[in-house]
């Protein structure tokens, strides 16, 4: 019974799986070039999208996806931080401020931050 216990909790949670985290941390690096502090909650929101191994070894394999999925992400949490820079040369926009995150050595730990 104890082995049937552990069997069903390691298949309700992805986060076990070494596979499943090592495909997070790669979609992480990528998100992280594009968003900077915003990656940790980008990727919270779409490994909440694509909650099995299988599905986020599809999603890390097609890239021009995945920037797009992360684009309308970073839209959705903060407006104006995608494609909207300020010209160094002009006052036109106020800098934006970014949504403080707590800090933490892996983006799993932000997982439980974001949906607590």
């Amino acid at each position: 019974e104890a082995q049937n216990l552990a069997l069903t909790s390691a298949m309700a949670s992805p986060y076990s799986d070494p596979v499943f985290m090592q495909l997070g941390d790669l979609l992480n690096a990528r998100v992280k070039m594009r968003h900077g502090a915003l990656s940790h909650i980008i990727t919270a929101r779409i490994l909440d999208g694509y909650p099995t191994t299988a599905g986020l070894q599809k999603l890390v394999d097609n890239p021009q996806h995945l920037d797009k999925l992360s684009d309308q992400i970073a839209k959705e949490v903060l407006p104006g931080s995608v494609n909207s820079a300020p010209n160094p040369g002009t006052n036109d926009h106020e800098e934006e401020k970014l949504p403080s995150l707590p800090r933490s050595n892996s983006w799993s730990d932000l997982l439980l931050y974001e949906r607590a």
